[in-house]
């Protein structure tokens, strides 16, 4: 039997269900490290209402938001987004490329997601440029980001340093692992949902360049396990 050269593709074991017919079950791991970015709006020095993008269609992808002044000095941004996370389309061509090396295909190993783990390593934000911005504190914000309605995380506070002062990992329910499987299964990348609030001061806006068009990113890191069936002659 071949040595499979896995790389960033762990294959754990191979497991054969039924000797007379030789189906082999063959459990697979592979992470991908991504982001969760949310366009807050375009003039947010400003804080100007009229510049809001409020949601219209409930289906749409995309970062929709409302802003305006709070307590004279600040600016409140209301998100409600559904972003796809950078780098989970690239799930299964990662797999068809190992598959490759063994001369199997994506489709004949048909593989079903056994569960996801998800783990938010950081929040920031970022200006136009894509550059952190460091603010000095922020006043408050919360969030609630999910998948398929599968929550994976709930934060929020006031008069902070830090959007997320620890990273949170969450093993997804079935609900979300079935949303996941129907990604990878097409090639696209998984979507999430996010809906909460920011509020920022104005002073500490003004006084950095670049400000305008900013991001609030998640970064996450993706652990997916599967499990696939193959002919084990197809490895000799």
């Amino acid at each position: 039997m071949k040595t499979l050269n896995t790389h960033t593709l762990s294959l754990l074991g191979i497991f054969c269900l039924s000797m007379s017919t030789m189906a082999c079950q063959m459990d697979i791991n592979t992470s991908v490290d991504g982001t969760i970015q949310l366009q807050l709006n375009d003039q947010i020095g400003q804080c100007d209402p009229n510049e809001s993008r409020p949601r219209v269609d409930p289906n749409a992808t995309g970062t929709f938001y409302t802003q305006g002044l709070v307590n004279g000095s600040q600016c409140q941004v209301d998100f409600d987004a559904l972003e796809a996370i950078s780098g989970t389309d690239t799930v299964r061509a990662k797999i068809q490329t190992e598959l490759d090396k063994q001369n199997l295909s994506f489709d004949s190993f048909d593989p079903t997601i056994n569960a996801v783990s998800i783990t938010i390593t950081n929040v920031r934000l970022l200006d136009g440029n894509g550059a952190v911005v460091n603010l000095p504190r922020i006043p408050a914000w919360n969030v609630s980001l999910s998948i398929a309605g599968d929550e994976l995380l709930n934060q929020g506070g006031n008069d902070l340093t830090a959007f997320l002062s620890n990273p949170v990992t969450v093993r997804l329910s079935p609900a979300g692992v079935q949303a996941a499987q129907a990604s990878i299964d097409s090639g696209a990348a998984i979507l999430a949902e996010a809906l909460g609030q920011v509020r920022l001061d104005l002073q500490d806006l003004v006084n950095m360049p670049n400000v305008n068009n900013p991001v609030l990113e998640f970064k996450v890191k993706v652990t997916i396990d599967a499990t696939g069936t193959i002919n084990p002659f197809d490895l000799l």
